[in-house]
């Protein structure tokens, strides 16, 4: 019996553990009526990042424009489907820059994350951002 008690505290205490560990909630962009950008802004902090949903159709072109303090945050954007941590990002701003466009390879909800680099972040430093998106023709 003190098995089975041992055990089920056990499946209980990993449950809460898993419980408490969520992913970071996507935010939809939303462009006013005929308008076809919008500019979208807030702040984190530490490891956090934030992440945005934007629908888009294939040869739209996506640009962009991420501006922070310090010039801290950092953009990647991903192919609708695609997920950080599971596949190669479409635009990697550590590696290109924080600006530029691009004409969009399929239709869907492309997933647009930011955050800021680990040395950084290790720091627990806030980032304030703004985010300018457009999509045209």
């Amino acid at each position: 019996m003190k098995k089975i008690t041992l055990l089920g505290s056990i499946i209980l205490a990993l449950s809460a553990v898993s419980l408490s560990v969520s992913a970071t909630p996507v935010k939809p962009i939303q462009f006013a009526k005929g308008a076809i950008g919008t500019t979208v802004a807030g702040s984190f902090k530490g490891y956090d990042d934030i992440q945005y949903s934007l629908n888009a159709k294939a040869g739209q072109t996506l640009s962009y424009k991420l501006t922070s303090n310090h010039d801290l945050a950092q953009i990647n954007i991903y192919a609708p489907g695609d997920k950080p941590g599971k596949a190669e990002a479409l635009v990697i701003g550590s590696t290109t820059e924080t600006s530029g466009k691009f004409k969009l390879p399929k239709s869907g909800n492309y997933l647009i994350q930011i955050y800021q680099m680990r040395n950084t972040a290790r720091n627990n430093r806030t980032v304030n951002y703004k985010l300018h998106v457009e999509v045209v023709r």
